[in-house]
């Protein structure tokens, strides 16, 4: 669990400090019509691809912590 939290926090991270970089990159060279024109491959991709992907099944994880006392 906490290795996905960890995944999920870089990528947000990375995508918050690269994310208007790239944007006002595109745009100083695309008009806002080529930047949405040229993402739609992207979307499509993306959503066929997610309906393909299988997560793991577990059980609720326990509330215990490696020391064996309980949060709260």
């Amino acid at each position: 669990m906490e290795r996905q939290l960890a995944i999920f926090s870089v990528g947000l991270s990375v995508s918050l400090v690269l994310g208007p970089s790239l944007e006002t990159y595109l745009l100083s060279l695309l008009t806002y019509r080529e930047i949405f024109v040229s993402f739609i491959p992207l979307a499509v991709l993306t959503a066929i691809v997610s309906t393909r992907v299988s997560f793991p099944k577990g059980g609720v994880e326990s509330t215990r912590m490696q020391g064996g006392s309980r949060l709260g």
